[in-house]
């Protein structure tokens, strides 16, 4: 991880973001995201889960404006 360290504080990068929220949180393998779109409603569902260890997220349903 590439961050600012110091003794009385820590800066995360973005690029420290985007690993910790791709990576799995039980195994540190690679998550994958698949989302689906429906225009009728205007939503879009994202679906999480890491095929290393077979963990999944619940669905979560976004609203497109």
């Amino acid at each position: 991880m590439e961050s600012i360290k110091d003794a009385r504080f820590f800066v995360p990068t973005i690029k420290d973001y985007l690993e910790t929220k791709d990576t799995c949180c039980l195994c540190g393998g690679q998550l994958v995201f698949k989302h689906q779109t429906d225009f009728y409603t205007l939503s879009v569902k994202e679906e999480c889960g890491c095929p290393s260890c077979g963990i999944k997220n619940n669905p979560v349903n976004y609203v497109l404006q």
